[in-house]
């Protein structure tokens, strides 16, 4: 994607981890799926290539926020210009 960044890990667990570590310290929006690469029907073995997705909030603290004015009057009608004060993780 544009303006991101690539991890690759060796082990499913190091990736889940990572993303674990990444929601507790910003307020993210993650999923993950699962792809099949392969599959050895006499051992009945499969290989999966696991993908991880976190996307960042891109407002912080004591930023200023042009509202649209739909958004706006859905807040209560605060203005179309507020200060964010506070992020956090639940909606």
């Amino acid at each position: 994607m544009d303006h991101g960044i690539d991890f690759f890990f060796g082990n499913r667990s190091h990736g889940v981890k990572f993303v674990e570590f990444v929601g507790k310290v910003a307020p993210v929006r993650s999923r993950n799926d699962k792809q099949l690469v392969s599959h050895d029907t006499r051992s009945n073995n499969y290989n999966y290539k696991y993908t991880f997705s976190v996307e960042i909030s891109p407002i912080c603290r004591e930023d200023l926020i042009c509202l649209p004015p739909r958004v706006a009057v859905g807040l209560g009608n605060p203005g179309p210009l507020v200060i964010c004060t506070k992020v956090t993780n639940t909606s």
